[in-house]
C-alpha cells in the first residue's frame, strides 16, 4: 500500500515538476498515461443494445446497432460501423478520438478559433458551418458541419476539457443503408462525460 502511494505521489509530483518548467505537453501525456492505468477500458451492452465505452479519458455510450471496427480502430481512436456495414469498402462511419491541446477549457474560443483556422485551411471543403452549445454534463461542445466536394459531408463534435478534447467525428457517404448515422453521432457527443 505504501509503494502505490508512494508510486502515485512521485508521479503527481513529477507532473508538478513538468508542467512548471514548461514542458506542459509532456506533463499532459504523462497525466494521461497515470489516468490510463487507473482507468480499465471496457464495453457493457445493456438490455436495449447500447455499449458503454469506458476509456482512459471518459465514458461515452454507443447506441444499439452500431458496432466497434476493430480492423480500424487504434489505441487513440475507435471506430463504430452501423451493423451489417462492409469495413473493407467507404461507409459512413462515427470515430470517437481522443486528444491533447495547448489550450485550457476556459481558452475554448481559442481552442474554436484554431479549428476554424484549420479547417479554412484544407482543400475540398464547399461549405463549413458551426456551432457551440454543451454536453448533457456541462462541457462546452463545438459542431462543426463540413460539406466536401467529393459528395460526403463530415460532422465534427469537438468536447472541450483542461488541455485535451475529445472528438466524435461522423463521416456521410450518402449510405441509404445508415440512415441514423447523425442522430448516433449526436448521441455519442453529447452524452460523453469525462473521467
Amino acid at each position: 500500500m505504501k509503494k502505490k502511494m508512494w508510486a502515485v505521489l512521485s508521479a503527481v509530483l513529477c507532473v508538478l515538476f513538468l508542467s512548471s518548467c514548461g514542458m506542459g505537453a509532456l506533463a499532459r501525456r504523462a497525466a494521461q498515461e497515470i489516468r490510463a492505468g487507473q482507468t480499465e477500458a471496457s464495453s457493457v451492452t445493456d438490455a436495449d443494445g447500447n455499449t458503454l465505452e469506458t476509456r482512459f479519458f471518459g465514458i461515452y455510450t454507443v447506441p444499439a446497432g452500431w458496432t466497434e471496427a476493430e480492423e480500424l480502430s487504434t489505441e487513440e481512436k475507435w471506430f463504430y460501423l452501423k451493423d451489417g456495414t462492409d469495413s473493407s469498402s467507404p461507409t459512413s462511419n462515427i470515430s470517437v478520438e481522443y486528444g491533447t491541446s495547448r489550450y485550457s477549457a476556459s481558452q475554448h474560443e481559442a481552442f474554436r478559433e484554431a479549428i476554424v483556422s484549420q479547417l479554412a485551411q484544407q482543400s475540398g471543403i464547399t461549405a463549413l458551418n458551426g456551432t457551440g452549445t454543451y454536453t448533457d454534463a456541462g462541457d462546452i461542445l463545438y459542431i462543426f458541419t463540413i460539406e466536401n466536394n467529393d459528395g460526403t459531408t463530415t460532422v465534427q463534435y469537438y468536447i472541450v476539457g483542461e488541455k485535451e478534447y475529445v472528438l466524435v467525428h461522423a463521416t456521410d457517404f450518402h449510405d441509404k443503408n445508415v440512415p441514423d448515422l447523425e442522430d448516433t453521432a449526436n448521441k455519442i457527443a453529447y452524452g460523453f462525460e469525462w473521467a
